[in-house]
């Protein structure tokens, strides 16, 4: 976003979590070369303090080896996600906010939140709720992540999932659905 932006060179500080990527502990932070050793000695609340034991480090260099070399499943992965969204913004679920593999469906409340990830459950569908403090009031979340190892008959399951409960938790009623310029009233 800053390169985008041109301002790389006016931030400081880029911080980044790569747990999702790396399927485990993982991150990174970056700073002028100034601050290398400041940040090293006081910063101790921040980050970390407990060293990766090997075998997290062992999985965590197989994992970059994957993400380096599997084009394939990058590209089924890719596939998977447009297919996906693509079907559920034809159902008329608000996920306008992202093009990745995690999808956020934005509820709202904690009630329509609960609602979704019962219908979702009660289905065989299981995500990640999110509400506060995680989130501010009345935007909370299921999100669905997805990967490249789901099968065609697993995707068409979630797709119609989706579909059959639409009806029941209004996506298009949602508050984000109403930021959207014609999406509540297209629904």
């Amino acid at each position: 976003k800053h390169a985008q932006l041109g301002v790389t060179d006016r931030v400081h500080f880029i911080t980044a979590s790569l747990a999702k990527t790396m399927a485990g502990r993982a991150g990174f932070f970056t700073a002028p070369p100034s601050l290398r050793h400041h940040i090293l000695s006081s910063s101790f609340p921040i980050i970390f303090s407990s060293c990766m034991l090997p075998a997290e480090i062992a999985g965590l260099q197989a994992t970059v080896r994957v993400v380096q070399e599997d084009q394939r499943g990058r590209d089924r992965l890719k596939a998977i996600t447009q297919r996906v969204r693509g079907a559920l913004s034809a159902i008329g679920y608000p996920i306008h906010q992202g093009t990745e593999q995690i999808i956020a469906l934005e509820s709202g409340t904690e009630k329509g939140t609960d609602l979704l990830r019962n219908e979702l459950e009660a289905r065989g569908i299981f995500g990640s709720v999110f509400g506060p403090p995680a989130t501010s009031k009345n935007r909370c979340m299921v999100r669905i992540t997805l990967h490249a190892g789901l099968t065609d008959k697993e995707i068409d399951r979630l797709i119609d999932a989706l579909r059959e409960i639409a009806p029941i938790v209004n996506p298009w009623e949602w508050a984000i659905a109403r930021r959207i310029p014609g999406l509540a009233q297209a629904a």
